[in-house]
Formats: structure tokens, sequence, C-alpha cells
């Protein structure tokens, strides 16, 4: 009986495939066979936001999971809390890479700040 934690999943709502790579005593290898298995999204959170930092102007990623079909508001704070961009974005349910143009004069330090149907997600940015 084996157990695996993947902690760090590609997808969701969409198959992933493992196996078992078994190496003997000896050096010789043999493979399970092949399982899929599809995660499903049980809320709206940030897996990453890359890169960080982020050149002036630039184009952020933000790795986004959601629960359902929605649009998430983005939002650029600094830190004194002004607005410096504010964009809707359609999510699609499950793994979603969303791409977000930074303005070329904000140069500093930011919080990007996500607003979806599970709550508002915030992370740092910083922008060089």
């Amino acid at each position: 009986s084996y157990s695996f934690t993947d902690n760090n999943p590609f997808y969701f709502e969409k198959p992933i495939y493992y196996r078992l790579e078994m190496v003997d005593k000896d050096g010789s290898k043999t493979y399970s066979k092949i399982e899929n298995i599809v995660l499903k999204a049980t809320s709206t959170y940030i897996k990453s936001i890359y890169p960080n930092p982020l050149k002036a102007g630039g184009t952020l990623h933000v790795n986004l999971v959601s629960k359902d079909n929605e649009v998430v508001l983005i939002k650029l704070i600094d830190n004194d809390g002004r607005l410096i961009k504010s964009m809707e974005l359609n999510a699609q349910k499950g793994s979603n890479i969303l791409d977000v143009r930074m303005p070329v004069n904000a140069i500093g330090n930011y919080r990007l700040v996500v607003n979806s149907s599970a709550g508002v997600i915030q992370e740092p940015l910083i922008i060089r």
C-alpha cells in the first residue's frame, strides 16, 4: 500500500496522471500502471504570481485556481493604499493563468488584491 500527497498539483478539473517508479536493491526499475485523477477545486485561491520582482511595464502572471467560472477583480495597491490599477478578468473553473500588464512608471512595493467569490486575496508584489 502506498500513499502520496501532491502539494503542488498542476491542474484542477483536468486529468493528472501518476505512476510509481519502484527501484529494487539491485538498481532495476519497474513501473506501476498509470492512474489518472481529476482534482476538484474547493475554493478560489492564488497558487502563485510570477515573476516577482517584476520589471515596470512587464506582465505579471497570476496562477489562480477558481472554484467556479467567475469574474475576478484584480487591483494593484501601493503602500499608501492608493489604487494604481484595476481590471476585471474572467476565470474559468479550475486552473487559470491571468496576465496583468503593469504600468511602466509603477516602481515600488505593492499589494496585488484579487476579489473573487472566495473573498479578498492579497499577495505582495515588487516592481523594479
